[in-house]
């Protein structure tokens, strides 16, 4: 998902973000991984995803959301 710019800085400033080590790519369904960047930068918070029901990776540079739910 795109955020729009003042979206994407207001979650960046608001959760503590740090850097995913493995490539998330890999956790993008097959269908959309064209539409993900080669160079997106992930991060996680372990802090956001615990008031949610979701995982969420996010690249604040590019103004990224990845998430992934499970019901």
């Amino acid at each position: 998902m795109r955020l729009a710019p003042a979206d994407a800085r207001a979650l960046a400033a608001g959760y503590p973000w740090t850097p995913v080590t493995a490539g998330a790519v890999e956790e993008v369904w097959p269908g959309l991984r064209a539409y993900v960047p080669p160079e997106v930068r992930w991060r996680r918070s372990p802090a956001y995803d615990a008031g949610t029901r979701a995982a969420v990776q996010f690249d604040p540079d590019r103004a990224l959301l990845l998430f992934t739910a499970a019901d």
